[in-house]
């Protein structure tokens, strides 16, 4: 007496088995990728800013005030003291303190728009400005102009964090 499973082929993969799980794994991979990108083209506004022209503007900014800079030879150093006053250290390109120069500064915090203050320097030596501390602690840009009597000035942004 025979059983029924001996009667059974032994079981073999055929061609349409393998055309059947081609097309289900990469069914799958489609699904998948189209779920995320309808969910990231969903969550996404559009634009990356809410003024995107001015974003622009500024970023010429930037780059008009590092190529102002350059061609000046001026560099800016700037540190805090150990009272939390801002120190500026500024030469010309020898390395020689520029003197007598006019310079003003504008902090701004740089995650948010509020707490924007001046700050107006006191040369204490040749070539090393200082002013007041801010009120608040934490991290700020700098955004320092320093003109000399000939009409030459530069704009520079440096962050400093006070503790």
């Amino acid at each position: 007496m025979t059983s029924v499973e001996s009667l059974r082929a032994p079981f073999r993969i055929k061609g349409w088995h393998v055309l059947v799980g081609f097309i289900a794994f990469f069914g799958v991979i489609i699904a998948l990728d189209a779920y995320f990108m309808v969910l990231a083209y969903s969550s996404f506004p559009g634009q990356s800013s809410n003024n995107p022209y001015e974003t622009g503007l500024r970023f010429n900014r930037e780059l008009d005030m590092q190529a102002r800079e350059a061609a000046l030879g001026w560099g800016v150093r700037a540190e805090l003291a150990p009272d939390g006053a801002i120190l500026l250290t500024i030469q010309d390109r020898q390395g020689a303190p520029l003197k007598g120069l006019q310079v003003t500064a504008s902090l701004v915090r740089p995650a948010t728009e509020s707490g924007r203050l001046t700050a107006t320097f006191t040369e204490v030596s040749p070539g090393h400005y200082r002013a007041p501390a801010p009120a608040a602690k934490g991290g700020w840009d700098v955004m320092v102009h320093a003109a000399n009597a000939q009409g030459q000035f530069i704009e520079t942004q440096r962050r400093l964090i006070w503790h």
